[in-house]
């Protein structure tokens, strides 16, 4: 940017630029196949495989990938209907979404967790098969979940790849029981002693009253602010 003074190195040619024709997506049109709820998604491919991020990772664009199923929150997925006929998925150990790496309608494009922004590529249509397990189409390409070559490994990616009814992209929706806690110490005001160091306990810093102040571990000195109610 500088002082305007007419110089041609201030002077521009605007040319319009002619778009050329596109091949419009294809349409697909969804239902509700399955009822809202947390589930735990298996491939058919390998049937004691499923869907997880690994390693719990709470960052955008960790890929998915196939994994034994060890009953944690990042094999979990929240399935919950829209009312354009597809579904959003998220994962419930971090809210994020199922999402289409860089929105690529691209055979082949990877499958990660990103946060949601109402995308098409975070919209997917989930579609009943004959045998009890089910296709997951992406709104914004018609492009099938897919397991990468079929692989039957544990590590194996998730992609988006052409439908073609094979066993790599189908999948076993199984729903997940309500968490169910029970009572383990009465009512009461406590102290909490950690496990690691019997002589620390929970402390708020400074006595603080305010939102947002830190929990810390100290030592017991016998103040209020080291004791807690619990229900």
């Amino acid at each position: 940017m500088y002082t305007g003074n007419g110089t041609k190195a201030q002077k521009f040619k605007i040319e319009e630029v002619k778009q050329s024709s596109t091949p419009s997506r294809p349409t697909i049109e969804g239902k509700k196949t399955i009822e809202d709820g947390i589930y735990k998604i298996y491939s058919k491919v390998a049937n004691n495989r499923l869907l997880e991020v690994p390693n719990k990772e709470t960052a955008n664009q960790v890929n998915l990938r196939t994994a034994m199923n060890n009953n944690q929150a990042n094999q979990k997925f929240r399935v919950a209907y829209q009312n354009d006929g597809t579904y959003a998925i998220t994962l419930l150990h971090t809210g994020k979404s199922i999402d289409i790496k860089g929105g690529m309608n691209k055979s082949g494009t990877l499958i990660q967790q990103y946060d949601y922004n109402g995308s098409q590529a975070q919209r997917w249509i989930i579609s009943a098969n004959t045998d009890k397990t089910y296709t997951i189409l992406s709104k914004a390409s018609g492009l099938a979940l897919d397991i990468v070559a079929g692989n039957t490994a544990v590590g194996a990616n998730i992609q988006v790849y052409t439908s073609n009814a094979s066993s790599a992209q189908k999948f076993v929706f199984e729903k997940c029981e309500a968490e169910k806690g029970t009572q383990s110490a009465e009512d009461g005001t406590y102290r909490i002693f950690s496990v690691a160091n019997t002589k620390k306990l929970f402390d708020i810093d400074g006595g603080s009253v305010a939102n947002g102040a830190k929990v810390q571990m100290w030592d017991n000195v016998m103040v209020t602010q080291q004791k807690f109610d619990i229900q």
